[in-house]
């Protein structure tokens, strides 16, 4: 394993979960 492959795939998993939050938070604001 390349630390380049590691770092790609973290940076897509704090995307997706960046994404995630977000969404979260517009539907939790919405529930109010």
């Amino acid at each position: 394993m390349r630390p380049g492959k590691w770092k790609s795939v973290y940076s897509f998993k704090r995307c997706l979960m960046g994404s995630l939050k977000k969404r979260f938070q517009a539907w939790y604001s919405e529930q109010q």
